[in-house]
């Protein structure tokens, strides 16, 4: 094995050290499958047992042939010249079955001396067993998985010096070192460790992660070349290989999968760039990280949001921080975020705000009734029907919320015939509230919860009845008849200028819309209409584009062009909403102002300003009052910037309905399947209807005709999870009609007798699809 020698401060180097027998490769195996053990590392003939006699031995009589993986872990545990001498004369050695066990004791003798400081510099030897370890890494490695953290923590703690880093990257550690997160991040998380018995803690992980960033930064910080490429390539190969192996559509993401997807956050910028935008590598990254965002999975629902396993709070992050997300919102990667990400990071920012506040008021009373003072007023007391009276005995429990407890959700009686001016009163709108000397408006008290009912209806509020309120709430503010809307030539809706001459209190309603359109963004509640493109760009407070108000870039065109006969064109300095016998002065006395050539650039200007900002001003001022009760200025803004003009016109208005994408999302209760006669009628029937009756179903089933970003493969409960659409067998004769559960998307079918049987039912059905009751 040749001479060992202690260098200064205990270092170990090799003088005339064994070499493996054959040219190894460092464990670059990974890079292009698994890589084979067999020629030249470690092997000893199986041994009898554990002789009480052998502990009497030297070190350097010790029989190799006959060592035993525990007494040769005792033999190795204090470092010294003749222990180094034993492990070089064991390391590298013969092929076999017990080639892996021994292969980890000499691993495991490094990590002991390491953590003490007997060992400080490596030399191949040494590089190679902790890489073949790291590359070995699996269940029948140590008998105690407790000892596979020790040896990741070495190397963690050895890189940190460059010459240790700059070996360790030539010997292949990245690729291997993922393979050992792999194959242990359940470890990391739940194992004990240490003496103490303690759980690692989140020190450890980050040391972890911070050891895999620098030799990241060692290798992109290299000169473009053979060398550099040499190093990236492998592993940008092993994370392909571990994306593809996840299974997506079965949901089989685990925790584990999750802890190794937020170590890799230092090589995620870099990979995404090397990877084609349109490749299935670029897809199956988008799929996974979205669901690691926020996994939308009950077995997760546990977890708080600070947990490991929840990373949407890291694109909060500053770019420097670690385990950042931040470059997500980059606009080089903005790609990479669905809408419907887009929209759960928009809940997971409410839920946070909410539990602040929530916490803030428990200590706030608590302190009040010790000093034997009220408690503090609710500034959404008009809002929630039930505050804690003043008085009342502190309760340990009431730091927790309990999701079950109805009396602190936010109440709202909606009656379908005259809602407007009933919510305006419940929702404390402003003109509306019973203190007429109040100053602000109060945010909503939403974390509880928000339960709907409708008055004279029997039905209770899991989803359903929320989502058909607020679009019945919207189109009657929307409605043409009312005053306060409009509808452009494609039948979107926008603000009518002319609305607060015609509605007295425009500005009361105009502040419910915006509550409504917070409610929609937040539960995915839809809108019975499209906003039009200038009203969605006001709302992301976006510039104003010509082309989004139709015709106006021809006619301001048409009135610049020197051969345009301006006389014929009987324009005035004022505009006129026919309808409402309303006329607006673009300038003081614009009415009796012709246009001409001369002033013709005076009225593009006013004219311009008129269509894209005045006209605005009152109806957005007042929305966004609304809007931000539900929604705080700060959270919507930074949402707004995550997302484009078109996915918001999704969040707001939802997807049409695709039958496919509908058909493949669809879960069959028993005894019920896709093969069942009742369920091929269905798709059939579906299938032969109209747009409009496809929307009017769907309504039915759900509440609301929209469908969520994502298609249906994202459709949600009121707590966030997963909700599947469910096709199932009502236990009533076929003289019934089909019943819809809205709450969970579930559709019950009667045994009906034949495809048109069940046609005609159901569309009967569709035809009440507004009112609840109990079936």
């Amino acid at each position: 094995a040749g001479e060992a020698t202690a260098g200064e401060g205990g270092e170990a180097t090799a003088a005339n050290g064994a070499q493996p027998s054959r040219e190894d490769n460092g464990g670059q195996d990974e890079a292009g499958g698994e890589g084979g053990l067999e020629g030249g590392l470690l092997f000893m003939h199986d041994s009898s047992g554990d002789s009480s006699a052998d502990d009497d031995e030297s070190d350097s009589a010790c029989p190799v042939a006959t060592i035993t993986a525990k007494r040769l872990r005792k033999k190795l545990r204090v470092f010294s010249p003749a222990v180094l001498k034993l492990w070089r004369s064991i390391i590298f050695r013969g092929k076999g079955e017990r080639f892996v066990e021994l292969l980890a004791e000499c691993a495991f003798a490094i990590a002991a001396w390491s953590r003490v400081g007997s060992v400080t510099k490596l030399d191949d030897e040494m590089v190679l067993c902790l890489i073949r370890c790291l590359q070995k890494s699996n269940s029948a490695l140590f008998n105690d998985d407790v000892d596979f953290i020790h040896v990741l923590m070495a190397v963690v703690r050895l890189v940190e010096d460059p010459d240790n880093r700059a070996k360790m990257l030539q010997r292949g550690v990245l690729p291997n070192l993922l393979k050992g997160l792999r194959n242990c991040a359940h470890l990391l998380l739940h194992l004990d460790i240490g003496n103490d018995g303690a759980s690692i803690d989140n020190q450890r992980l980050l040391e972890l992660y911070n050891s895999l960033k620098r030799l990241w930064d060692s290798c992109v910080n290299m000169p473009e070349g053979e060398e550099r490429s040499s190093l990236v390539e492998p592993m940008f190969a092993a994370i392909t290989r571990w994306l593809a192996g996840l299974h997506l559509k079965e949901l089989d993401i685990f925790e584990d999968d999750i802890v190794v997807f937020r170590f890799l956050i230092p090589i995620w910028p870099a990979y995404l760039k090397h990877i084609k935008l349109d490749s299935p590598e670029a897809l199956r990254f988008q799929g996974v990280c979205n669901w690691v965002l926020m996994p939308s999975d009950p077995m997760f629902d546990h977890l708080d949001a600070g947990s490991w396993t929840r990373l949407m709070g890291h694109l909060d992050m500053a770019p420097t921080e670690d385990f950042s997300l931040a470059f997500l919102l980059e606009p080089d990667y903005i790609w990479v975020l669905t809408p419907a990400s887009k929209q759960k990071y928009l809940q997971y920012r409410m839920d946070i705000l909410q539990q602040e506040r929530h916490d803030r008021e428990v200590a706030e009373r608590r302190t009040a009734q010790e000093a034997g003072a009220p408690g503090p007023s609710n500034p959404a007391s008009a809002a929630d029907p039930s505050p804690a009276p003043a008085g009342d005995p502190p309760q340990e429990e009431a730091e927790e919320y309990d999701p079950q407890d109805e009396p602190g959700r936010l109440h709202l009686v909606v009656d379908r015939q005259a809602p407007l001016m009933d919510l305006c009163k419940q929702l404390s709108i402003t003109g509306y509230t019973e203190n007429d000397g109040c100053t602000g408006v109060p945010a909503l008290k939403l974390l509880p919860g928000i339960s709907i009912h409708f008055r004279n209806e029997d039905g209770h509020d899991e989803g359903g009845p929320l989502r058909e309120a607020v679009p019945l709430i919207l189109k009657q503010l929307f409605s043409v008849k009312h005053g306060l809307f409009e509808l452009t030539d494609d039948q979107c809706v926008q603000p009518r200028w002319s609305g607060p001459r015609l509605v007295g209190d425009s500005a009361a309603q105009y502040e419910l819309c915006g509550t409504m359109i917070g409610l929609a963004l937040l539960y995915r509640a839809y809108s019975p209409t499209r906003f039009s493109t200038m009203f969605l760009r006001k709302l992301m407070r976006q510039p104003p584009v010509e082309s989004d108000e139709p015709g106006m870039d021809e006619k301001l065109r048409m009135i610049r062009d020197p051969q345009t006969d301006l006389d014929m064109l009987c324009i005035t300095f004022c505009v006129s909403d026919p309808p409402a016998n309303v006329t607006h002065d673009l300038v003081p006395q614009g009415r009796n102002m012709d246009l001409t050539r001369e002033n013709a650039e005076l009225y593009c200007t006013v004219y311009t300003e008129w269509m894209f900002e005045k006209r605005w001003t009152m109806a957005m001022d007042h929305i966004f009052t609304g809007l931000h009760r539900v929604i705080p200025a700060n959270i919507f803004s930074r949402f707004i910037h995550m997302v484009r003009l078109d996915e918001l016109d999704t969040m707001l208005a939802g997807h049409g309905i695709d039958v496919e994408d509908w058909r493949k999302h669809t879960v069959c209760q028993s005894p019920l399947h896709e093969n069942h006669r009742l369920v091929k009628w269905f798709w059939e029937v579906v299938s032969e209807m109209n747009v409009q009756e496809q929307e009017d179903l769907w309504t039915y089933v759900s509440g609301s005709k929209g469908v969520p970003p994502g298609g249906f493969s994202a459709l949600t409960n009121a707590v966030g999870e997963s909700q599947p659409f469910t096709l199932a067998k009502s236990v009533t004769t076929a003289e019934h009609l089909p019943v819809a559960h809205t709450c969970g998307f579930q559709l019950e079918l009667p045994p009906y007798t034949s495809k048109a049987e069940l046609s005609e039912r159901l569309k009967r059905a569709i035809g009440y699809r507004e009112g609840f009751g109990f079936a």
